[in-house]
């Protein structure tokens, strides 16, 4: 007389892959089922699955005396794919970009990173980006998960054009006038010299056929636009003030090449620079520094013997400096919530001191181990960087008391976004009052829970609820449970 057979196996899971091992006893064949719709006849087969979850496999080992079932489960969970592609309205500014997430269907939440768009920076799934300045952008998505993250960089993602910037100098010999053009991003150029002749020439050379009063105009164009600048020039015996300079924006301490183009022959000058050192001179061509940010005028006055003119260039110097990184931090518990009202910045980075970064302006954080966390902020703008730094000191209660949560009520997930599933054990049926509260314990909604013993859960729709750390109390005729949860 044959043994019965006895149907029993092993599985390793390893990412999506389940390596499957038989150890049926009297075994003359196998039928295996995994739980997904598919199946083997394999003594020892390997199985990947498709989607994350929890799978019921079962085997048939059969025999010579009959069947045996045994059935077992895998739990399947892999990390995120992060992925996006994107929409753009145009290619010159002002620019909107729908950015839309691609990422794997495991993925939980999301941080995008924006350099140079409005915002910089986002949670949202979808978000929507403007580009109100010219250049080429990095784009970077950040997709996470309960086990892990992955991430996506696109340098160099979206080239973004600008309507040209006209400007020019000249100078004169009698009543030839010689244009220097000092437009920027311009591909074509159109002159009006204000006697009825025109030049598309970048720079050209023009005779009047008399002294007098003309306005010159250039038209910069571009594929993106067109800009018009013009100067009204006086040809004549007196002094035409007229100067040029270095570059008139740029960071503390700035130095700036002041150049005089003025017209006719002027024999002295007074220069006056506000907020610059010096603040005076006489001098042709004059360099001056700017120590302090902010925007400054300047004016020269030119003379020669038969008389004076005045030119007054009114916030022609813009003069940056470093941003402040300052920021305020207020702590609950094991939460920090930071916020940052720093104006002069271009973009941010946040260091938590347990690895973790966020380039958010106010993110809060959730610290899940005690100990000492410093917490810094380094801000960048075109003229530098600085940073900040704040130690926080977190102890971390357990809240595993059964006889303070004896019904074991659980958040799930923490962090949440709109709605959240309040999760327990009661041991009896009964009715519990679910309260939300803001971190300074004023009401913001609540409800009552009718249950029966046994697991129960409710899911609650919590859009309106403020972002931030969230109180939610339990309560029924004998306990009260507290618990935290963070809305972003």
């Amino acid at each position: 007389m044959s043994p019965a057979t006895n149907s029993n196996f092993s599985s390793v899971v390893n990412g999506s892959q389940v390596n499957f091992t038989n150890q049926s006893t009297n075994s003359t064949g196998s039928a295996w089922t995994f739980g997904d719709g598919f199946g083997s006849t394999e003594t020892n087969p390997i199985h990947n699955y498709i989607t994350d979850g929890v799978y019921t496999v079962t085997l048939i080992s059969t025999g010579v005396c009959g069947n045996d079932t045994t059935t077992s489960q895998v739990n399947i969970q892999t990390p995120p794919q992060a992925g996006f592609s994107y929409q753009q309205t145009g290619d010159c500014t002002p620019v909107s970009v729908l950015f839309n997430n691609q990422s794997s269907e495991n993925a939980t939440s999301f941080a995008w990173s924006f350099p140079g768009g409005n915002p910089s920076s986002s949670n949202q799934e979808n978000p929507t980006v403007s580009y109100t300045n010219a250049g080429t952008f990095d784009v970077m998505l950040i997709a996470y998960s309960a086990i892990g993250s992955d991430t996506m960089s696109w340098p160099g993602l979206l080239v973004i054009g600008a309507a040209p910037d006209a400007t020019f100098l000249l100078s004169t010999d009698q009543t030839t006038v010689t244009f220097d053009n000092q437009s920027i991003g311009a591909e074509s150029y159109f002159w009006q010299f204000g006697d009825g002749q025109t030049s598309t020439d970048p720079s050209p050379v023009h005779t009047y056929s008399s002294f007098g009063t003309y306005t010159v105009s250039l038209i910069a164009t571009n594929t993106c636009g067109s800009d018009t600048t013009e100067i009204v020039i006086e040809l004549s015996t007196v002094p035409n003030a007229f100067f040029g300079y270095s570059a008139h924006t740029g960071c503390s301490p700035f130095e700036v090449n002041f150049i005089d183009q003025s017209q006719n022959n002027p024999t002295s000058w007074e220069w006056v620079f506000e907020g610059g050192n010096p603040a005076t001179s006489t001098e042709q061509n004059p360099t001056v520094v700017y120590s302090i940010p902010g925007t400054y005028s300047v004016s020269l006055q030119a003379t020669n013997g038969q008389g004076t003119d005045v030119l007054l260039l009114d916030g022609l110097i813009q003069v940056g400096g470093t941003p402040d990184a300052t920021f305020a931090h207020v702590q609950t518990d094991n939460i920090v919530s930071l916020e940052y009202q720093g104006l002069d910045y271009d973009s941010l980075r946040w260091s938590f001191g347990d690895g973790r970064t966020d380039t958010s302006l106010n993110p809060t954080v959730e610290y899940n181990t005690s100990g000492q966390y410093l917490i810094s902020l380094i801000v960048y703008n075109a003229c530098g960087s600085d940073t900040s730094e704040v130690w926080v000191t977190i102890n971390i209660t357990a809240t595993g008391n059964a006889g303070l949560n004896p019904s074991g009520w659980q958040i799930r997930p923490s962090p949440f976004k709109d709605d959240f599933t309040l999760y327990g054990v009661p041991l009896t049926a009964g009715t519990v009052t679910v309260s939300m509260m803001d971190i300074h314990g004023k009401l913001i909604s609540h409800e009552d829970l009718t249950y029966q013993a046994g697991a129960t859960s409710k899911v609650f729709k919590e859009d309106h609820l403020p972002q931030g750390l969230i109180l939610v109390v339990i309560q029924d005729k004998n306990n009260r449970t507290v618990l935290k949860a963070l809305h972003q």
